[in-house]
């Protein structure tokens, strides 16, 4: 049994973040969340996520910067 996997998707280009999603839903399966900036993000690290896959120049702030904060909030 294959188990399913839960992703967020941070990025702030809609076409892109959606194709992103369909790809991970519909070819491999995964359960995908999306969030347009780093607030959102920093709101949906309270979710179960497997992996997150951060885009690097955010509106708000840099992924880097985003993925500084998440380790701060201890999401890893």
């Amino acid at each position: 049994m294959k188990s399913v996997i839960n992703i967020l998707v941070v990025e702030d280009e809609l076409e892109a973040a959606e194709d992103i999603r369909n790809i991970l839903e519909e070819e491999e399966g995964w359960r995908c969340r999306l969030a347009g900036s780093g607030a959102q993000a920093v709101a949906e690290i309270t979710g179960d996520y497997d992996v997150i896959i951060l885009d690097r120049m955010l509106p708000d702030m840099d992924g880097i910067a985003l993925e500084q904060r998440m380790r701060k909030l201890d999401f890893f």
